[in-house]
């Protein structure tokens, strides 16, 4: 199955020629990498905390306290599917996308472009986990990404800070999002993550398919 990124990719394209920007980051490479894998899996059944639905990506839990029983779904022309029963709500629930090695400078945006699906309103809140020998810091996303029924296509965008983790060397990233501690289905139909090199002039906020357009 080829992976569906229409409508985000309009966004991210919009912005890249606004800014004269290119993928060149090589976190954009290794999530496309990532998220291909996925798409030509087209997965379908019970996942386990912590399993690798493809190399790069994951959704782990705490099993200490939650009781979660989760399943990968096959959708028509999507990226992923995932639907959760909880009869205890764990600490934390989160879908897990590595990024891989690489450095940010200050100023670079890090955006995300995605079309979320849900049985309900859900509001995810995400950010990148950046690890090293000596520990790991997050940088959390400004927005929060939104799913509901019949899909929602957005943008969050993070403007890097020298305090952030992402400007370190030897680090490792990953982009995490949290998902809800209760029963959910979710869809995600299109996902694509790029950067835009410091000094380009974007100011971060959201931005929606029709801002993109017009």
């Amino acid at each position: 199955m080829a992976l569906t990124l229409a409508a985000p990719t309009a966004i991210m394209q919009a912005l890249q020629q606004e800014q004269g920007a290119t993928m060149s980051h090589p976190c954009e490479v290794f999530a496309d990498t990532v998220l291909a894998g996925l798409a030509a899996q087209n997965g379908e059944g019970p996942v386990e905390n912590g399993q690798r639905l493809v190399p790069g990506l994951y959704v782990s839990w705490d099993d200490d306290q939650g009781k979660v029983t989760l399943r990968q779904t096959a959708e028509n022309e999507a990226t992923l599917g995932l639907t959760a029963r909880i009869t205890q709500a764990p600490r934390w629930i989160t879908l897990n996308i590595d990024l891989g090695p690489g450095r940010f400078e200050p100023g670079d945006i890090l955006g995300l472009a995605a079309d979320l699906e849900s049985d309900r309103p859900l509001r995810l809140d995400a950010f990148v986990r950046s690890a090293g020998e000596d520990g790991h810091e997050d940088s959390r996303l400004p927005d929060a990404l939104n799913a509901a029924p019949g899909g929602v296509v957005q943008t969050s965008l993070l403007t890097v800070h020298a305090a952030h983790g992402l400007t370190r060397n030897s680090r490792f990233h990953t982009l995490v999002f949290r998902l809800p501690d209760n029963d959910f289905s979710l869809t995600l139909r299109g996902f694509q993550l790029f950067v835009l090199p410091a000094g380009r002039g974007l100011q971060t906020g959201s931005l929606t398919l029709a801002d993109a357009s017009g």
